[in-house]
Formats: structure tokens, C-alpha cells, sequence
């Protein structure tokens, strides 16, 4: 699949967030882990991703 990809605020690295949103991780690393691996996978092949991302 190719096209456009954007993606905004994904919370790498927050605690707060797992329990606020209701994600389905146990830890931050986990939820970090497995949003990169999905990032590579639907990005790998697309012509462009765009990212904004904020490190506090």
C-alpha cells in the first residue's frame, strides 16, 4: 500500500497515557516497542510519513 501517512502526538514514553486512554500495554516500553514496530510496518514501503513529535 503506498500513499500519504501522517501521525501526531503518539505519547512515546508516557505512563499517564496507557491508563488515560485505556491502552492495552503494561508499561511505557511496551507501548514503545510495539508502536514503532507498527510504524515500520505500514511505513516500510509508502512514498512518504510525516511526524509530529514533541520530547519533553
Amino acid at each position: 500500500m503506498r500513499g500519504e501517512f501522517f501521525i501526531a502526538d503518539p505519547h512515546f514514553g508516557c505512563e499517564a497515557i496507557i491508563r488515560y486512554e485505556n491502552r492495552p500495554f503494561t508499561s511505557a516500553r511496551q507501548m514503545n516497542l510495539q508502536m514503532v514496530k507498527l510504524w515500520k510496518t505500514t511505513s516500510l514501503h509508502q512514498s512518504s510519513c510525516h511526524g509530529i513529535f514533541s520530547m519533553l
